[in-house]
């Protein structure tokens, strides 16, 4: 029963272009091989750790949105032993046959793919589309989505999107 399971959320920061395999399929362990402490999935506890592995990328041309923009994701992680986090048991934070050998603080390494699941999307949004407009300014939307929240969405640099 999951109700009866620990869990905690943390952040997740992958380039643009990785996002769709991510949300199609899911965080993969076996997608780091090389990284300091190996395969796995890299999360964090801290948002501005994510950010640095979110570098911006290209989005749709005509977007509400912008052009440019980041994702992030908010995970909820099983409190498991397997899960390596920073922590006084060593044994809680020491990757058997890392280069990096403990675990810093801030950061969380989940081999197994069945400990975390995405349960929100962050997406950061550039201020300025690519014809100088600032979102929200002179925006068309379709007919019969002229409501409220899309107005409100188009001038906005953080969507957040709910599972």
């Amino acid at each position: 029963n999951s109700e009866d399971v620990e869990t905690f959320f943390a952040f997740h920061g992958s380039r643009l272009d990785n996002w769709f395999s991510i949300l199609s399929t899911g965080l993969q362990q076996h997608r780091t091989k090389t990284a300091l402490f190996g395969e796995g999935i890299y999360l964090s506890s801290e948002l501005g750790v994510s950010l640095n592995f979110s570098s911006r990328g290209v989005g749709w041309e005509r977007s509400n949105l912008g052009r440019s923009m980041s994702c992030l994701a908010l995970a909820e992680v099983i409190n498991h032993p397997s899960v390596k986090i920073h922590h006084e048991d060593a044994s809680r934070g020491r990757v058997a046959g890392s280069e990096g050998g403990k675990i810093p603080e801030n950061y969380i390494l989940v081999q197994d793919n069945q400990m975390v699941h995405i349960r929100y999307l962050l997406v950061y949004c550039n201020d300025v589309t690519g014809k100088g407009q600032r979102h929200g300014e002179n925006v068309q939307l379709a007919p019969g989505l002229g409501n409220r929240f899309l107005t409100w969405a188009s001038g906005h640099r953080l969507i957040l999107l709910l599972e």
